[in-house]
């Protein structure tokens, strides 16, 4: 996969700085600090480490929404591919 260019790498910074509180919260901790699955799960209040994973799913599909509806479509990938 190329990397972003400046538009796209724009739209992404944008969706998250302005993204509902929960969401932006589990992009900086997952993402952006380098933390464990352990430590993000207590700063994001999660009791199981798997919990991470499952959250992890709900909110890339919201980050999909957002870049989408913000005219960055991104494609999709399954397991099968």
């Amino acid at each position: 996969m190329p990397p972003l260019n400046d538009r796209e790498a724009d739209l992404v910074e944008e969706a998250v700085r302005t993204a509902d509180p929960p969401e932006q919260r589990f992009v900086v901790a997952y993402y952006r600090a380098g933390n464990t699955m352990t430590e993000i799960a207590q700063l994001l209040g999660m009791r199981r480490r798997q919990s991470v994973y499952e959250e992890r799913r709900l909110v890339l599909a919201y980050f999909r929404g957002r870049l989408t509806q913000m005219g960055l479509p991104l494609p999709v990938w399954t397991a099968d591919a």
